[in-house]
């Protein structure tokens, strides 16, 4: 039993990493290396804290809580639909899928031999990832047992090669002045903490059909399994913010994300590492592309509760999500930015809330500590400013003090069965 528990948890925790780490997560690091320069160490802490350190703690409040319908729970019934809805489809084919497609066409297959155009490829992008996403029950084991060491194979050849002989100096001076807020930004990007709660959904139904049908049982081993997956990408965020440094001296920020990627791979790989960085991109992104198609699916499925609703919206989501794709990385991250800022303080709110003891009491403080977060980030993406601690506005986490002090207000309101 225990060697089954041992392989389940390091299948699931493999899964885990391979559907967090997708279009976003092979763009972002290097990127800020490039930003950073010799401060790249500071610059990859804060995205990791603000990205892949909070999807943990997300998806230990999810399992915690049972699943994500009881951490919404205090905002009640109506607004916790409609705001889990909301972020199902900005994590799905609004923005993060689309984007796993065009990033894999874009550092893949734009402009080599093989190009075939963003539509044509985005079809058989998507045929793909509805083939693997159509059985609900079988999306963990394809993607914890084929796609991710595929993956982490030509991940570790990458970063292996940029250690062993980088590919230049590491500037001396940061291209950007406010290096943490970068990284805030960056993690708020890639949406990884906001995934935590979708795709969870699929990890704990994927725990309970291997036989762990017991709350503390299935509790273990998926936070075993986050564990797991939280060391890998630590180790991989770390080496690709440092490829991105080792060129700091070579481009500047006017390179977009999706080429300085491309430029690494060259210049570490030859003309071959083309087809390596190609197979890595679509691995990665594949993986992502089916969780979120399958976790969404399943959350609508389970709103409608109609035999074969879970078929239908794959299809519709997958349809919906080619056609996004043909927009491009770049315009896609433009159009999510000012969106991914208003959601993502809230979600944050309602992960550390989680944490706390299911109560009257803290349900109602939950409830106005995520208005608190909701109308601070409303009101700083809309240009105004709300900085009271000037060192929170540096890291983008101006929003804490509003959603602390809401909080506490709302601990103190007297509690009536009309009020809860």
């Amino acid at each position: 039993m225990k060697n089954k528990q041992r392989t389940d948890t390091l299948v699931i925790g493999f899964a885990l990493f391979s559907m967090f780490f997708g279009a976003g997560n092979v763009i972002f690091p290097p990127y800020l290396g490039l930003q950073a320069g010799p401060q790249w160490v500071l610059a990859f802490g804060s995205y990791f804290i603000m990205d892949i350190g909070l999807a943990m703690v997300g998806v230990l409040a999810v399992v915690k809580c049972g699943d994500a319908n009881e951490l919404l729970k205090p905002l009640g019934k109506i607004v916790s639909v409609v705001f889990f809805s909301v972020l199902t489809l900005c994590l799905g084919p609004m923005f993060a899928v689309p984007r796993t497609a065009a990033t894999t066409y874009e550092m893949g297959l734009k402009g080599t031999p093989l190009d075939i155009g963003p539509t044509i490829f985005a079809v058989i992008f998507f045929v793909v990832v509805f083939l693997l996403s159509i059985r609900e029950s079988a999306v963990v084991d394809i993607v914890g047992k084929v796609l991710t060491p595929v993956l982490l194979l030509g991940l570790m050849i990458l970063i292996v090669k940029g250690l062993v002989t980088p590919l230049g100096n590491i500037a001396e001076e940061p291209q950007v002045e406010n290096i943490v807020s970068y990284g805030v930004e960056s993690g708020y990007q890639a949406m990884d903490a906001m995934g935590s709660l979708l795709l969870t959904l699929v990890i704990v139904r994927s725990a309970a059909q291997k036989g762990y049908s017991e709350q503390k049982s299935r509790s273990k081993v998926v936070a075993a399994a986050a564990l797991i997956a939280g060391g890998i990408m630590f180790i991989v965020y770390l080496g690709l913010t440092y490829l991105g440094a080792t060129v700091s001296e070579t481009y500047d920020l006017g390179i977009t994300r999706v080429n300085l990627v491309i430029a690494i791979v060259h210049g570490l790989l030859g003309g071959g590492g083309r087809v390596i960085i190609a197979i890595v991109i679509a691995m990665a992104c594949l993986t992502t592309a089916i969780a979120l198609i399958s976790s969404a699916s399943t959350f609508f499925a389970s709103l409608i509760n109609k035999k074969g609703s879970y078929e239908v919206l794959v299809t519709v989501f997958c349809v919906f999500s080619c056609f996004i794709s043909t927009m491009g990385v770049e315009s896609i991250l433009n159009f999510a930015a000012p969106i991914l800022s208003i959601i993502y303080p809230p979600v944050l709110t309602l992960i550390i809330m989680g944490f706390l003891p299911r109560s009257p009491k803290v349900a109602m403080a939950t409830r106005f500590a995520f208005i608190g977060a909701l109308a601070a980030s409303i009101i700083e993406t809309a240009g105004a400013s709300l900085t009271v601690i000037p060192a929170f506005a540096g890291m983008g986490i101006n929003w804490i003090i509003p959603a602390l002090i809401l909080g506490l207000v709302g601990a103190f309101i007297p509690i009536n069965k009309n009020n809860i």
